[in-house]
């Protein structure tokens, strides 16, 4: 009886009295997972003393994820956010959530059924996180009141507002108080004194939060901040003489370029300040880029990684905000320029903490001296556990559970064996258990069961403890087939790249063996390639697998997009996948005389317009984020181009393009031009001497330039850069004599530099307008950058902005309308030194080219692929081509990166406009072969809605081939189900929305046609026909937008279905929506009838016209409504005042408040009229209940329902 309880404790717990250092023997009890917690330890985070590592520095590093009251953040990246943390090499993630008043209303709580245990809420991330090991940091996101100075916005107006954040505190900690996966609580995320919450106000308030949370937690670290936006430059102005008392306590500020960049004294400060006290200092937000500020990426660059050298000194911690989403999809982007710090990671995060103690099979034949990587059955197996002494005076045994390989062709046996320890106090634990091999598992058998005929591993396991792997001497079965798995470009991406020679992806090929297992002892290479050539391998190839797997990357060609096949072969067998690379410009057509515009055309288009406008079809799949389009044209073949490119290699500049006047000098062995020396009152201008060229009407400029020599925190209002832009017809001076000047100027010491628009007349400049509000401290952090100042002319509209997110909102950082006859002739360069401050001014490259309108910018975010291919058609301004052979006029769209400052990420794709269609009459040759389907040729097809077909591309040695079409009949030849369809220049096509009949053969014929308009003979396929239409429709991006009495709930299908939605109050719903007949591939649905408050489950179905159904998995939404909640909670009744529990309207309100175990303990009602009611804490009895936690179902009169859990302290 005794050794039975004793096992059972020794299976969830360790007294680790040597490595946990208790005072006395059997002094405490140290749980399994005892090596995963962190606390504070003198000047940084620190291991567990339970770990193989004890006591040594722990780097957090990480994310922010925003999420509860944030609708930029999609529910769905919430479950992909601990493995992308995992993935990209971080250790912790910062959980954003909402505890106390929410943001934006002062007077109304955050119910902890949202925030705590909601299915967004903090409890559910942290198992989320654990499932992926992963540390969670809480932050209660929110200011002291809505930072705005009023009163009625104040914490310190509303005293109950500050409890009710406390209270908060204390439920979270309650909740989360033994899990050591949570590494701290940050209280609160940034404090604003200055807003009209004093110091001393806010101090005060930590301390009391501190208090309350210490009275349910002992054990996680709690985070402080540091005054005005949680500064690391204000900790002293907040704290003064003592900070939060107790220990376990650390700082958590924010680093921001506004606010900490541009300090020179940071980080003595902060050293200082973690030194005063003895405390860790971590950063829990910081951006290279910044919301609130603005730098360029060189200036970015340097103050960001001042940031890290000063947190690997300190041994802090760091996280990165900001991880967000578009809106329904599980794509995740950051807005803190993560490329800028990504390979630092892996060297700042600290491995997760390992448990001391070790688990590994041995050779028991050899006196357990060796280690037992193979074993033959029929032999015993040595297992032996490394950890400390139990317990002094006795040799202590402890069981070890063994598993088989898990599959469902495996065994999956479960055994234990008993270990015993090899002497008094030593801490090593040893015990063997036979072997055997059969044709089926016997579990709990005392045996482990090998399959016969196969190899198999074995596992050993002791609470977090698990062995090392060893596996049976057996001839494994051979590798019988390949499972081909591509990911391109994030998380969860299917087989699409976008051609641009930069777009990766990951290639994973699982070998099986026949039982479908994965044949883990497969020793032979797996050889990768891809044909066509629209994608290459860039990884290791051939590959040599490991446990089953072979890994290799590829990434998409530079451009011609198309569909090609990845095929991967060894080991006997192969197989493969097709890969969709879109090509970002792939098609285009012109508009002709009668102001029609030709059909869909490719590489070659023809017109009878001398000056046609030009459309180009752009498809996106990359969610590229600050991004512009333009194009330029040439009227010579491509001799010569509309736009304007210069890097300024060249020893000396092209005095047809380019002159230098006043101090400016093309310096020997420099790159650039130099526009002024360093010196007092310096100036020199760099002139394109050519003008603005006559066909760039519209158009888009950007200039690389930069400083070196620049004196730090000096500022000097004579000190500028300048671009400026004439009206007149020749160069005047340093000031144009007519037209604008945008001028760069160094205004302030400690607020901004000032972008200003000067009209110029006469020589003078007249103000315009100006920007003051961003790059703030734009050139105050290092003696020597550059940037990318960006420009657009349209429409008498001029726009600027300076390496960063110019034209997100179609406006840019400086806008102003300049008049629809505006005329810009010509353009310089200038810089100027004052008496302070002299630094020099280059300029180190310009790329202008005709303007495009830029990408559609929605909800803040660019678009991201969600499913489909983003298609965005581009008109050009009227284009004076000439006349001549094919070849002779060309226009080419681009597509570029607005912060490159090499000016060497440009994307574009060229076509040939034909003005004369009588020179080539020669039709294009024959499209040698039509193949059904994708990839090989097929005969038949289980999809009744759509079809497919490739073939092998025709050729025209004159004027090239311009597209092809396409057309579908169940007649060779025949184009009355599909007509002749224009297919632009790609070789494959999928025509969807058909309806075609089981066991019906269908033809899809194709022909060529040239770039004079005359087309080839058609060539037909042999044909394919649909079987029975088995495979259901394919759900996606399945959505609810409740309200508090209805919601409605959309997705889409891959073909035509019906609509139809399950739901109710569980996960067994209960309700059905009436079926929508209506076949369509986006579905909506509205649900009326709803309760607010409530948490809804739903699920979708759809069905095709063949009887298929599909069903998405389980979602929930949650209606809203006026909050019901329970408050004061936790609640101390030795206070005198009661529980009170409040409903969603005034229709009266029923309570019942039951135990943990589910035991009622009073009802109390209120009846019409009211949503109030208080409880005394007494049960039905009259007596007074004791502390603890319990549950309450609060029901309001109108049926909206909540179940808290509420905690009685005293």
């Amino acid at each position: 009886m005794y050794k039975s309880i004793k096992l059972f404790l020794l299976l969830v717990f360790f007294t680790y009295s040597l490595i946990c250092a208790c005072t006395a023997v059997h002094a405490a009890v140290i749980a399994p997972n005892e090596h995963l917690w962190i606390r504070a330890g003198g000047t940084y985070l620190k291991t567990s003393p339970c770990a193989k590592n004890p006591n040594v520095p722990y780097m957090p590093v990480g994310i922010a994820y925003f999420h509860i009251y944030d609708s930029s953040n999609s529910q769905e990246l919430m479950k992909y956010m601990p493995y992308y943390i995992r993935n990209m090499k971080m250790n912790c993630i910062r959980f954003c959530f909402e505890a106390g008043p929410k943001r934006g209303h002062i007077t109304t709580d955050c119910l902890p059924s949202e925030f705590l245990w909601g299915p967004f809420g903090a409890r559910a991330f942290v198992d989320l996180c654990k499932q992926a090991s992963v540390y969670v940091m809480l932050d209660a996101h929110h200011s002291m009141g809505d930072n705005s100075g009023d009163a009625s916005t104040l914490w310190s107006a509303h005293p109950e507002v500050l409890q009710n954040w406390i209270d908060d505190w204390k439920l979270t900690a309650a909740e989360f108080k033994d899990e050591p996966w949570v590494i701290g609580y940050e209280m609160l995320n940034e404090c604003t004194p200055s807003f009209g919450n004093t110091p001393a106000y806010i101090k005060q308030a930590y301390v009391d939060c501190a208090a309350g949370i210490r009275t349910v937690d002992a054990k996680h670290v709690i985070f402080f901040g540091c005054g005005n936006w949680n500064s690391p430059s204000n900790c002293d102005s907040l704290w003064g003489s003592n900070i939060i008392p107790g220990g376990n306590v650390a700082v958590a500020a924010h680093y921001y370029c506004t606010y900490a960049y541009s300090d020179p004294n940071i980080e003595d400060k902060v050293k200082a300040f973690s030194d005063k006290w003895n405390i860790p200092f971590i950063i829990g937000e910081f951006e290279y880029g910044s919301s609130s500020g603005w730098l360029s990426k060189d200036i970015a660059t340097y103050g960001g990684n001042r940031m890290l050298a000063l947190m690997r000194e300190r041994k802090g911690g760091y996280f990165e905000w900001l991880a967000k989403s578009d809106e329904g999809m599980p794509n995740l982007w950051n807005e803190g320029r993560m490329d800028l710090w990504q390979d630092k990671i892996a060297a700042d995060a600290t491995p997760n903490p390992e448990p001391a103690a070790i688990l590994k099979f041995m050779n028991p034949a050899g006196d357990f001296t060796a280690g037992l990587a193979e074993f033959a059955p029929g032999s015993s197996l040595g297992v032996q556990f490394e950890a400390v002494d139990i317990s002094a005076g006795t040799a202590d045994t402890l069981q070890i559970e063994l598993h088989g390989q898990a599959g469902a062709g495996y065994l999956n046996d479960a055994e234990t064996v008993t270990l015993t320890e090899t002497g008094l106090n030593t801490g090593i634990f040893r015990g063997t258990i036979p072997t055997a091999s059969g044709a089926v598992a016997v579990s709990s058998n005392n045996t482990v069961e090998v399959r016969t005929g196969n190899a198999e591993t074995v596992t050993a396991s002791y609470g977090p403890y698990i062995s090392t792997i060893t596996k049976s001497n057996l001839t494994p079965l051979p590798v019988a087939s390949i499972q081909l798995e591509v990911t391109c470009k994030g998380i969860g991406w299917p087989n699409k790249m976008q051609a641009d020679g930069t777009t990766p992806g990951k290639v994973r090929a699982v070998l099986k063996d026949a039982t479908g297992e994965v044949a883990r002892w497969a020793a032979g290479a797996v050889t990768f390639s891809i044909s066509p050539a629209y994608a290459y391998i860039v990884g290791r190839n051939p590959v040599t697998p490991v446990d089953g797997v072979a890994e290799t990357a590829i990434c998409s060609a530079e451009s011609g997009g198309g569909n090609c096949t990845l095929t991967a072969s060894g080991n006997g067998t192969s197989a493969s996948a097709s890969i969709d690379v879109v090509d970002y410009w792939h098609d285009m057509r012109v508009q002709k005389q009668d102001a029609s515009w030709s059909n869909a055309n490719g590489d070659v288009v023809i017109t009878d317009s001398a000056t046609p406008k030009c459309i180009a079809v752009m498809e996106n799949i990359s969610g590229l984020q600050a991004e512009s389009e333009g194009y330029e044209y040439s009227t010579d073949g491509g001799l010569n181009w509309s736009g304007i490119t210069e890097d300024f290699t060249s020893a000396v500049l092209d005095p047809a393009k380019w002159a230098v006047h006043g101090d400016a000098s093309k310096a020997p062995g420099s790159n650039g031009v130099r526009l002024n020396t360093s010196a007092v009152n310096k100036h020199g201008e760099l002139e394109y001497v050519s003008g603005i060229p006559s066909g760039l009407k519209n158009w888009r400029l950007r200039a690389v330039f930069g400083v070196r020599n620049l004196t730090l925190s000096v500022p000097d209002a004579n000190t500028e850069f300048n671009i400026n832009f004439y009206t007149q017809d020749d160069y005047s001076s340093y000031i144009p004599q007519e037209g604008y000047q945008l001028s760069l100027q160094y205004i302030s010491n400690s607020n901004y530099c000032y972008p200003k628009l000067y009209r110029v007349s006469g020589g003078a400049r007249v103000f315009i307008s100006s920007s003051p509000g961003f790059c703030r401290p734009l050139y105050k952090e290092t003696p020597q950058w550059k940037m990318t100042v960006n420009l657009a002319f349209h429409d008498g509209t001029l726009e600027m902005g300076l390496d960063d997110d110019f034209f997100k909102t179609g406006g840019g950082y400086l806008t102003a309308y300049l008049g629809a006859t505006s005329t810009l002739k010509g353009f310089s360069f200038s810089g100027k030194t004052g008496t302070a401050n002299m630094p020099e001014h280059w300029i180190y490259g310009i790329k202008m080219h005709n303007y495009l309108p830029s990408m559609p910018y929605q909800n803040l975010n660019y678009p991201m692929y969600n499913g489909y291919i983003s298609t965005v058609a581009k008109t050009t301004d009227n284009i004076p081509f000439t006349a001549g052979p094919v070849g002779t006029n060309r226009v080419k769209f681009i597509h570029y990166t607005l912060d490159d400052t090499l000016l060497g990420n440009e994307r574009s794709r060229t076509f040939v406009v034909n003005l004369n269609g009588s020179n080539d009459t020669t039709p294009p040759s024959t499209v040698v072969t039509v193949r059904d389907g994708l990839n090989q040729d097929i005969s038949e097809t289980n999809k009744s809605t759509q079809l497919s077909a490739n073939w092998a591309a025709a050729t025209d040695a004159e004027s090239g081939i311009s597209r092809y079409w396409f057309a579908v009949s169940a007649t060779p030849g025949n184009a009355d189900i599909v007509p002749w369809t224009s297919n632009g220049t790609r070789n494959y096509v999928t025509t969807r929305g058909l309806a075609l009949n089981v066991g019906t053969t269908y033809y899809i014929s194709v022909k060529a046609e040239n770039g004079s308009g005359a087309q080839g003979t058609a060539a037909t396929s042999d044909g394919q026909f649909p079987t029975v239409d088995l495979y259901p429709p394919e759900i996606t991006n399945v959505s609810a937008r409740p309200s508090p009495t209805a919601a409605v709930v959309t997705w889409d299908t891959d073909e035509q279905s019906t609509s139809k939605v399950e739901y109710g109050l569980t996960a067994a719903y209960g309700t059905l929506s009436d079926e929508d007949t209506n076949r369509v591939v986006s579905h909506s649905v509205t649900l009326p009838g709803l309760l607010p408050n409530m948490v809804y489950h739903y699920r979708v179905l759809s069905k095709d016209s063949s009887g298929n159904e599909g069903l998405s998995s389980d979602g929930t939404f949650s209606t809203s409504g006026a909050a019901i909640k329970a408050y004061p909670n936790p609640h101390d009744f030795t206070s005198g005042n009661p529980m009170t529990f409040a409903g969603t309207d005034n229709t009266g309100i029923e309570v019942k408040i039951f135990t943990i175990s589910g035991r009622l303990v009073r009802k109390l009602s209120a009846s019409n009229g009211t949503s109030i009611v208080t409880w005394n804490g007494k049960n039905e009895d009259g007596e007074k209940v004791r502390r603890g936690l319990y549950m309450a179902k609060v029901t309001s009169g109108s049926g909206a329902s909540k179940i808290c859990k509420i905690a009685l302290i005293k």
